[in-house]
């Protein structure tokens, strides 16, 4: 769904689930800055 953004960890037995959940939520946030630009965006 256009502009419903998502993070979080749902993993299981991931060694790594802290790092991998940080990853996802700092690539929500830019995902997300990406489509608000977009949506202000002159034109």
């Amino acid at each position: 769904m256009p502009g419903v953004f998502a993070a979080g960890d749902a993993r299981y037995r991931s060694i790594k689930r802290v790092a991998s959940a940080v990853g996802d939520g700092a690539t929500a946030v830019r995902l997300a800055q990406e489509y608000l630009a977009a949506q202000h965006a002159p034109g």
